[in-house]
């Protein structure tokens, strides 16, 4: 960072992954203790890689969405893969305080914004055809 100068407009944290039991199933994603806990502005999802699991990057907004500000934006990579694709229609069905448009570009991103109050009651991952099925998150290191 330093030397292209932008210290002053970013900070690169590395999280160490650790395994999550969101909903009943089994993620590897970032540590939230490795994470700085403040508000976040601008969140760009470009990782874990989808090769690793099936909807490896579900847990971002599972975890981070109430640190997301009521104008938060959130790029979405790579959304031309099926798995992540998946991961859209999974988001905007338990989160419908978030919409996601899909953007053209070369892989695939989408572009998500809060349009509605948080609800701290909604129930995650109600549709239990989907492979998510359950009710609770927890990390295990």
């Amino acid at each position: 960072m330093n030397e292209h100068g932008l210290t002053d407009w970013a900070t690169v944290i590395y999280a160490e992954p650790i395994q999550y039991t969101l909903n009943g199933n089994n993620f590897t994603w970032y540590a939230l203790s490795d994470l700085p806990n403040t508000a976040i502005d601008l969140m760009v999802i470009n990782g874990p890689n989808s090769k690793a699991q099936k909807y490896a990057r579900y847990p971002a907004l599972f975890l981070l969405r109430t640190r997301l500000t009521d104008n938060s934006a959130i790029i979405f990579n790579n959304t031309n893969r099926p798995d992540d694709a998946g991961t859209l229609g999974l988001w905007a069905h338990d989160f419908p305080e978030f919409r996601f448009q899909k953007l053209r570009c070369e892989k695939g991103c989408a572009i998500g914004e809060r349009v509605g109050p948080a609800n701290s009651e909604v129930k995650m991952l109600t549709n239990t055809d989907t492979p998510l099925a359950g009710k609770r998150a927890k990390a295990v290191r």
